[in-house]
């Protein structure tokens, strides 16, 4: 294809053509900026590891690419998400250097801004970027870890937004009767956070133990919990939250005790007066068993119904 000769032609050049446009990527012209990230990007379509490995080479490459994501304009940065992404699906010594170059406050703070999980797709693409730079990375889940990165994940998980970071600075949010139904994006967000949260306490990492203990320690397990039980929220959603929860005390006896420990308010009817509620509280792991099993609710489809009830399985197994 011409695509891969044009792209060959450029990565073989004897004047180094990347590294022109690695420093064009530090010119202040938005034009200048745009097109060349919208360049590299065409270029690591035909030739990505190629790319990668000159991008390696270059003492400010990873750099420059890294400081996109601090461009106020919202294009550019977003085209560098975007960028990062690609780059960072499969290698780790780009992860790394990505990790280090602050990129976890940036992607954080992005997720903020844009108005945290209920946000847009340019939160799911922070996400995501967030989920490379950790997936089968151990050097970078201690950075994280160290750099109290954890320590942000459960006001990710809140589902009210007044709650939220963005919310609490002023970010304009849903007024308070409006109707706060899941959409298919704040789904998708959310997912992709619970996935983060499961891929750094999966059996057999050597950092499990460590991210378990800081989990707890920074109360990860509530909002999970409240998120489980969320019977808005789609089905999807809340198995995932409660292979979470599994995840968070496997194995792990402190976690296991502090889980044991947590009471949630239900309401029952009064046995003298069938229209009165009455409000009880109950251990936490005794609504997860009756999750688990329960009789099928004919509200619930039968497949989403067996979704969580998987999950509270494998929570109540995990316990």
């Amino acid at each position: 294809p011409v695509a891969d000769k044009f792209s060959q032609a450029i990565l073989h050049d004897s004047d180094d053509v990347i590294s022109i446009f690695l420093g064009l990527l530090g010119d202040a012209d938005f034009y200048v900026r745009y097109y060349t990230v919208q360049l590299l990007s065409a270029l690591h379509m035909c030739a990505g590891e190629e790319l990668q490995q000159r991008v390696l080479v270059s003492p400010t490459g990873v750099g420059r690419l890294v400081d996109l994501l601090s461009d106020q304009r919202d294009i550019i940065r977003n085209e560098g998400i975007q960028l990062l992404i690609a780059m960072t699906r499969s290698n780790a010594d780009i992860q790394k250097i990505v990790a280090f170059e602050n990129a976890f406050d940036y992607l954080l703070g992005i997720v903020d801004e844009e108005g945290g999980v209920r946000g847009n797709i340019i939160v799911q693409d922070c996400l995501q970027l967030l989920h490379n730079l950790l997936n089968y990375n151990v050097s970078n889940q201690n950075f994280f870890r160290e750099t109290s990165g954890i320590q942000r994940l459960p006001s990710l998980l809140v589902t009210d937004p007044s709650q939220t970071a963005a919310g609490r600075s002023g970010h304009p949010m849903p007024d308070a009767d409006e109707d706060l139904e899941w959409t298919s994006q704040h789904a998708l967000n959310m997912l992709v956070v619970l996935d983060i949260i499961r891929m750094l306490i999966q059996p057999g990492n050597t950092n499990t133990q460590s991210n378990q203990t800081a989990m707890q320690q920074c109360g990860i397990i509530p909002p999970l919990l409240q998120l489980a039980l969320a019977y808005e929220a789609p089905s999807t959603v809340r198995s995932q939250a409660l292979y979470a929860i599994g995840d968070v005390i496997r194995a792990h006896q402190a976690n296991q005790s502090l889980f044991q420990r947590i009471l949630i308010t239900t309401a029952v009817e009064d046995d003298s007066d069938p229209s009165n509620q009455r409000a009880i509280p109950e251990p936490a792991i005794v609504i997860v068993i009756r999750l688990a099993v329960g009789k099928h609710p004919t509200t619930v489809s039968a497949n989403e119904y067996y979704i969580v009830r998987a999950a509270a399985t494998h929570l109540v197994q995990a316990y």
